[in-house]
């Protein structure tokens, strides 16, 4: 008998929001996690070249949370050898069907210090 293996990408829907206005970078986000008791996730300011690696990245998050792995909001984790920062939101997405981790890359969090992308400053972009 062959072992049957979970594929998250069988379950849950990965969208990307082209930038309206002066919104800068793509909106990635999943729908469907909730069915697993999870948050969804999302990624914001992607730029156009990258959203299909901030998909793999979400996919990836989202298998692990579904394989039992705990990941905790302001937790840094090293995913397929990229260090990504969690933010915990509640209904502060516009797609979330309830509450939602926001996935930051680490590496870019000194770049911008705004509270939308995790960091204290009120001003956002």
């Amino acid at each position: 008998m062959t072992e049957q293996t979970f594929d998250i990408r069988e379950h849950i829907t990965i969208h990307v929001v082209i930038p309206e206005g002066d919104e800068v970078g793509y909106w990635v986000h999943t729908h469907g996690m909730v069915q697993f008791n999870k948050p969804d996730l999302e990624m914001v300011h992607v730029p156009g070249l990258f959203t299909h690696e901030a998909s793999r990245i979400l996919n990836s998050v989202a298998q692990k949370l579904t394989e039992g792995v705990t990941i905790n909001p302001g937790q840094t984790v090293t995913l397929t050898g990229l260090d990504v920062r969690t933010l915990f939101l509640t209904g502060d997405t516009e797609h979330a069907e309830g509450d939602c981790l926001r996935i930051v890359e680490a590496d870019l969090l000194h770049f911008c210090k705004c509270a939308k992308c995790g960091g204290d400053r009120d001003e956002t972009h």
